[in-house]
């Protein structure tokens, strides 16, 4: 019997900043290879310093975050494209080559162009890619080194329905192929859902679901502070989203 060992795993992962208010509070889950993780929660509800802490970027203030082989493990970020500096004159390919970290393990730049659709767009500048296109460059420079983890914060920024659908078509077929686990961060909950093996509720404290599935509208009550139905969760049951149930928070006002 083949004992699966994840790549990462938070136990009882709590941080505060100057050791006040905790932040986020006893985190726990395992990430293991080829597995998309969604993590969903308001703003102000903990996600950027959980991705912090993935990373390395933060300590744990208790708890403890173990990685497999973290000498050898990539963990590759992408970030918004608001944070593109578009006035640098540089190319896809120039852009995407600034990815490399690990000559040995990394991918060939006309291979990893060449799956994220962009190998004819080799020579354009970045400036005048569209914003689909400027997304999937930014996620090739983030895969160019064979990362193990690659986490993508909030990638449907910017992009029309038809762009979030091929994204989320390319990133499907990434985790497929080279096994590349992702963390995915989005406020639209529905994409989460339907694309991801795990999901993280997070407002400080977390909702663990392993099969998201059992994600129910009481979790996401308790999470959104009854907010959630101005979102579209059930594609299926637009009726849900009209109803409104208070949550119980006697500091959440709620109108009817």
């Amino acid at each position: 019997m083949i004992i699966k060992i994840p790549l990462i795993t938070f136990d009882q992962v709590s941080f505060s900043y100057q050791r006040k208010v905790e932040v986020i509070k006893n985190i726990s889950f395992s990430l293991y290879e080829g597995e998309a993780l969604g993590i969903v929660g308001p703003n102000g509800g903990g996600k950027s310093t959980l991705l912090k802490l993935i990373v390395g970027l933060l300590s744990p203030t208790t708890g403890t975050i173990t990685y497999k082989n973290k000498d050898d493990q990539i963990i590759s970020y992408v970030g918004q494209q608001s944070n593109l500096n578009l006035i640098m004159p540089i190319t896809v390919q120039e852009f995407v080559e600034q990815g490399l970290i690990n000559k040995k393990t990394s991918l060939s730049v006309e291979k990893i162009l060449k799956e994220l659709n962009l190998l004819e767009k080799a020579g354009f500048l970045i400036k005048n890619l569209s914003g689909g296109e400027r997304q999937r460059a930014m996620i090739a420079r983030s895969l160019i080194s064979a990362p193990r983890i690659l986490i993508l914060d909030e990638p449907n920024t910017g992009l029309d329905s038809t762009g979030v659908d091929q994204l989320y078509k390319i990133i499907f077929e990434l985790k497929q192929k080279y096994k590349t686990s992702f963390i995915i961060v989005d406020h639209n909950l529905n994409l989460i859902i339907t694309h991801c093996d795990k999901i993280i509720c997070l407002n400080k404290t977390q909702h663990w679901h392993d099969q998201k599935d059992k994600l129910s509208r009481k979790v996401l009550e308790s999470i959104y502070h009854c907010e959630f139905e101005h979102l579209l969760i059930h594609k299926n049951n637009p009726e849900e989203i009209h109803e409104h149930f208070e949550c119980g928070d006697p500091n959440h006002k709620h109108e009817h």
